[in-house]
């Protein structure tokens, strides 16, 4: 992230920030594969909603703060602050060692304090036979859990939806509603917020209403709301029903890693979490070529965010065949 302070507009190769980005992509993907797994770790299955659901809350919050500090401090002035220049764009590409520094600090605590109890078996020795193997020998096991099998290519097609709607709702929001990079600031600010709201009001109900369930009750809002933003063009509607349905991605996100983390066997809780993420992110890019092509073809973003529709409406169905958690009485 920091390393993106070099990207100057026209001085800079573009292999060079794609080369960026792919780095950047493969290390916080595997991050998330071993930052999932500690839920196991420091909770238990009775915990892990409330847990989940306030780490994921305290992320939202996370990007209001930063999006606030740089939006202020660096974005809104006419005068940035370190006299940044704004021909060479430093005042936007500023945002990058902001957020590098902001990962790296509050990751000090983690690194810090936490202990992994499994540290002593460690071994640095890097044997990539024998890591294909260990890879095939644990796709073999997971086949053997067909209620999990169901539920990540359920994932797989519903986040495909969630991950087009970050990717495309800027240019749809500016070409649909004519928004300024300002409207767009500060709705991201919005959706974030309301984002961590929800993350934090079905932290507290998701025993209750049971993880798959809060996922599907998620997901139908979110098909109902975006159903709804296609009818209007208003922008002041837009924004008020762009931050409603913001607030049930928190929820949906948190109740599907504690779906999946209740479901998964202990001494496998990486393994598992690595084909977790895979599911997310290996057909990303699904969604935003969807919409681009039926925009371009039919000349309508809104036909295209229409045929994000499908992509949720997949992920519902396939759902059903997904097993309830066992709800916790009280």
């Amino acid at each position: 992230s920091i390393s993106f302070w070099m990207a100057v507009p026209g001085q800079i190769n573009l292999m060079f920030i794609i080369i960026f980005i792919f780095i950047g992509n493969i290390a916080y993907e595997i991050s998330q594969i071993f930052y999932n797994g500690q839920l196991k770790l420091i909770s238990d299955k009775d915990n892990y909603a409330k847990l989940s659901g306030l780490a994921w809350g305290l992320g939202y919050a996370g990007t209001v703060i930063i999006f606030i500090i740089y939006f202020v401090l660096f974005f809104l002035p006419q005068e940035p602050l370190f006299n940044l220049d704004k021909n060479t764009y430093e005042n936007i590409r500023i945002s990058f060692p902001i957020t590098g520094l902001w990962i790296i600090i509050f990751s000090l605590p983690l690194f810090m304090t936490f202990k992994d109890p499994a540290k002593k078996n460690l071994n640095f020795k890097l044997d990539i036979s024998k890591s294909f193997i260990e890879i095939k020998n644990t796709f073999k096991e997971i086949k053997k859990y067909k209620n999990l099998v169901w539920f990540l290519i359920s994932r797989l097609f519903f986040m495909d939806g969630i991950n087009a709607i970050f990717a495309v709702a800027a240019i749809y929001a500016t070409i649909v509603f004519g928004m300024t990079t300002t409207d767009i600031i500060m709705l991201g600010i919005g959706t974030n917020i309301a984002a961590g709201i929800g993350s934090w009001i079905f932290s507290f109900i998701e025993n209750k209403l049971g993880s798959k369930n809060t996922i599907v009750f998620s997901l139908f809002w979110i098909f109902i709301l975006s159903f709804a933003i296609l009818l209007i063009n208003e922008k002041n509607y837009f924004l008020i029903l762009a931050i409603i349905l913001s607030s049930f991605f928190g929820p949906i996100q948190s109740a599907s890693r504690v779906y999946f983390a209740k479901n998964i066997p202990d001494n496998k809780k990486y393994e598992f979490f690595g084909f977790y993420s895979f599911s997310g992110k290996v057909t990303s890019f699904i969604g935003p070529v969807l919409y681009g092509t039926i925009s371009y073809i039919f000349s309508s973003p809104k036909l295209g965010m229409a045929s994000l529709l499908i992509l949720f409406a997949i992920g519902l169905i396939l759902l059903t065949k997904v097993d309830n958690d066992k709800i916790r009485e009280q």
